[in-house]
C-alpha cells in the first residue's frame, strides 16, 4: 500500500467524499471506529489520521507504539473485523500522520462498531436505519437481532402470555404450539432442542433479564424536582406486555391528579393524560437497542416524568418522525406484538397525538433529548406560571434541555437581569439542584444528577 510522493501530495489535499475522510487524532476513538465501520460496510475507503479539516498537519499526537495500541483497541470493537491495510506513516510539516486503507466487507457486511452498524453516505458516516439493516442482514444471510436464539428453554415461558398471543390460533382444532412458536419467530429449533429467540424471550419469558440481561426497566420516584432522596424504586423484568403495564402502574401510583366534581361524585384525573404516558413507555420498549447493556430508566419527579432508553434514532430517522410522522421501528416484529396487545398504534401518529393532548391539558410539549445513544422523553405535569418559584423550575427545565447553560443564556431566555439570574442560580446550587463549572467566559451551570446525600 506504500504511496509515492505524488500520491501522498494528492491525498493530503483531497476533499472528503464517499471513500476518503480525515480525523485530527485517535482521541475521539468512537468517531474513528464509526468511520472505519462505515467504509467497510460500503465500498471501502482511506482514512487519514493527524490532519485537521483545514488540511493542516496535527500529527498522530503520540509515539508510534502508543498510536498502534489505541488503533488496536478501536479495531477490537468492530464486528465483523474488516481487512485493514496499514497504517502507513507519512512525514508532513515535521509531523507524523498516518494513513489506513479499509477494505470493503462486500457481502460479509454490514460492519458494526460497538454493536451499531454504520455506512458511508457522501462525505459522512451514519447509522444504518433499522429497516435497512434488517434488509442488509437478510441479504448477507445473517439473522436480525429479534431472530437470534437465546439459551431460554420453553420452560421459561409465561404460559399466560403465550395463551394471550395464541388465543386466535388456538381456535383452530389443529393448533400446534411448537409450530406456532417457530412460525412466529418466537423460538428456533436445533436438533431436538427448542429455545426462545430474543423476540420470544422479550415477549414471553417470565424473567426476561435471566436470558437477556438488558431486557428490564428501572423505575425511581424522587422527592422534589431533582435526583436526590428516593421515595421508591424498583426493577421490573417481565414479559413485554406485563412489563409495560407494570411500569405504567408504577408511574401512575406517584402521579399527582386534579379533582373535579360531577354532582356528588369526585373524579380524579391524571395531570398527564394516560395516552401520553403509555405512548412514551411503549416507544421506549419498542425502539430501544436491546444489544446495549443499559436498561430503560424511568424517573418520576414532582413536576415531571423522564423516560430514557438506549438506542437514539439517527438524525435522518428523527427528521422523518418529527416532520412527516413516519413510523421508524428498530424492532419491527416486537412492535407487531405490542400492536396485537393494543399497546401501539403503529402509523406514526403517537407523537403528534401526545403533543395535541398536552396542549389541551395546558401542559408544556414533551421534551425529546438525545444524549449520545440514549433517547430521553420528558413529560411535565405543571403549566408554566410567573412566580419566582416557577422561574426556578423553568431554569431547571432549560438546563435539563440544554445540559449546560451560561448566565447570559438565562438572561436572554427569561428577560431578567444578571444579578437576579445569579440569585436564583445560587439558591438552586445551595439546594444541590445544579452545579457550577468553569469560570469567566467558560462559566456554566449544569444539572446536578448526583447531589450529595
Amino acid at each position: 500500500m506504500q504511496l509515492d510522493n505524488d500520491e501522498i501530495k494528492e491525498l493530503l489535499s483531497r476533499p472528503e467524499d464517499g471513500t476518503f475522510d480525515r480525523v485530527r487524532s485517535l482521541e475521539n476513538k468512537d468517531s474513528v471506529g464509526e468511520k472505519i465501520a462505515a467504509f467497510a460496510t460500503v465500498t471501502g475507503g482511506t482514512l487519514l489520521i493527524g490532519q485537521d479539516d483545514q488540511k493542516n498537519a496535527i500529527g498522530i499526537g503520540s509515539s508510534v507504539e502508543d498510536f498502534l495500541g489505541r488503533l488496536g483497541h478501536i479495531l477490537e470493537q468492530l464486528d465483523p473485523k474488516p481487512t485493514i491495510e496499514g497504517p502507513q506513516f507519512i512525514q508532513l510539516e515535521e509531523k507524523t500522520v498516518a494513513m489506513l486503507k479499509i477494505v470493503s466487507l462486500g457481502s460479509g457486511g454490514p460492519c458494526c462498531y460497538k454493536d451499531t452498524a454504520y455506512r458511508r453516505v457522501l462525505d459522512r458516516s451514519e447509522k444504518i436505519p433499522p429497516k435497512e439493516l434488517h434488509r442488509l442482514w437478510s441479504s448477507a444471510g445473517k439473522l436480525h437481532f429479534e431472530e437470534r436464539p437465546t439459551n431460554a428453554p420453553l420452560s421459561a415461558v409465561d404460559r399466560e402470555e403465550l395463551d394471550f398471543y395464541a388465543q386466535e390460533a388456538k381456535k383452530n382444532a389443529s393448533f400446534d404450539e411448537e409450530k406456532f412458536l417457530l412460525a412466529r419467530k418466537l423460538a428456533v429449533k436445533k436438533g431436538d432442542e427448542i429455545t426462545l429467540t430474543n423476540l420470544g424471550t422479550i415477549t414471553l419469558a417470565r424473567s426476561t433479564q435471566d436470558w437477556l440481561s438488558p431486557a428490564r426497566v428501572h423505575l425511581v420516584r424522587f422527592k422534589g424536582i431533582t435526583p436526590g432522596e428516593r421515595i421508591s424504586s424498583t426493577t421490573i423484568s417481565l414479559p413485554l406486555r406485563k412489563c409495560v403495564n407494570a411500569s405504567f402502574a408504577f408511574i401512575k401510583s406517584f402521579m399527582p391528579v386534579s379533582e373535579r366534581r360531577e354532582g356528588l361524585r369526585r373524579i380524579d384525573e391524571p395531570l398527564i393524560p394516560d395516552f401520553v404516558l403509555r405512548e412514551a413507555l411503549v416507544n421506549a420498549f419498542a425502539h430501544r437497542d436491546y444489544e446495549d447493556p443499559g436498561e430503560i430508566l424511568v424517573r418520576v419527579f414532582d413536576d415531571r416524568v423522564e423516560i430514557a432508553n438506549p438506542g437514539a434514532p439517527t438524525p435522518e430517522e428523527w427528521r422523518a418522525i418529527e416532520l412527516n410522522g413516519l413510523p421508524v421501528h428498530r424492532n419491527p416484529s416486537l412492535y407487531e406484538y405490542l400492536r396485537s396487545a393494543q399497546l401501539g398504534e403503529g402509523v406514526g401518529q403517537g407523537i403528534p397525538e401526545m403533543r395535541r393532548l398536552l396542549r389541551e391539558a395546558k401542559l408544556p410539549e414533551p421534551l425529546f433529548v438525545q444524549i449520545q445513544y440514549t433517547f430521553n422523553v420528558v413529560l411535565y405535569n405543571r403549566p408554566v406560571r410567573g412566580s419566582a418559584n416557577s422561574l426556578m423550575h423553568q431554569i431547571l427545565r432549560l438546563i435539563h434541555k440544554e445540559r449546560s447553560v451560561s448566565t447570559t443564556r438565562l438572561m436572554q431566555a427569561f428577560k431578567i437581569s444578571r444579578p437576579y439570574v445569579l440569585m436564583r442560580l445560587h439558591e438552586l446550587e445551595a439546594k444541590g439542584h445544579v452545579r457550577h463549572t468553569g469560570g469567566g467566559p467558560t462559566s456554566r451551570y449544569e444539572l446536578n444528577d448526583n447531589p450529595a446525600a
